[in-house]
């Protein structure tokens, strides 16, 4: 099920990360931006990555941010992107696991 875009109302102590991506025919690029509930940068970074599509980039984003995530402690996570094809693969609750050592995430 995808859900329909919609504003994002955080809970009181709810951290938003948004993933996005960017790439042409000889590069690519991942980045992720975390906000606080009430819509304040808290940290974001962007990475050249050797990719070979946009949708690779992007779930690239996307394991690289909730592992970021793990390594600062933030918690109560609301992922968002832009990416159709990512958010359908996502609605399943098993598609997404990270390890709690840190040291995986795996997109499936």
């Amino acid at each position: 099920m995808v859900v329909p875009l919609t504003i994002w109302i955080p809970s009181l102590s709810g951290i938003k990360l948004n993933v996005d991506d960017s790439f042409n025919l000889t590069q690519g690029s991942a980045g992720c931006v975390f906000r606080n509930n009430e819509g304040c940068w808290i940290v974001g970074f962007s990475a050249s990555i050797d990719v070979q599509s946009s949708f690779e980039a992007k779930t690239t984003a996307l394991i690289m941010g909730p592992k970021m995530a793990l390594q600062m402690r933030l918690s109560q996570l609301t992922v968002a992107t832009d990416s159709k094809k990512l958010a359908t693969l996502l609605s399943d609750s098993s598609a997404f696991v990270c390890s709690t050592d840190e040291s995986n995430c795996l997109l499936y």
